[in-house]
């Protein structure tokens, strides 16, 4: 799996970060970001700061099966790279879900 530009991963910094703080993942670990064609690539969890620990628990939802199907290459290498059955899969909407293999 590509990493995703740098600009895109620091626009996308307080989204990630909520991510990574709400499953308790250390800075570095990989999140899965992608847009609403389904193209993807990883984001890092980056290092808290004070602002970033008051902000607001982004809320994670199951992942729609239609979204499922069409990432789901993504998600299968995603998960296996993590050695995981699920992974959060962040949207370049501000969306995140929890998303299963399937």
């Amino acid at each position: 799996m590509n990493n995703c530009a740098e600009a895109k991963c620091l626009d996308l910094r307080d989204k990630i970060n909520q991510i990574c703080r709400s499953n308790g993942w250390p800075p570095g670990h990989l999140v899965l970001v992608c847009d609403s064609s389904g193209n993807c690539c990883n984001c890092a969890c980056y290092s808290s700061t004070a602002r970033e620990q008051n902000a607001e628990t982004l809320d994670v939802q199951d992942c729609p099966t239609e979204l499922a199907y069409s990432i789901q290459g993504h998600i299968d290498r995603a998960c296996e790279e993590l050695g995981t059955d699920s992974v959060i899969v962040a949207f370049t909407d501000g969306t995140a879900y929890r998303c299963y293999k399937l």
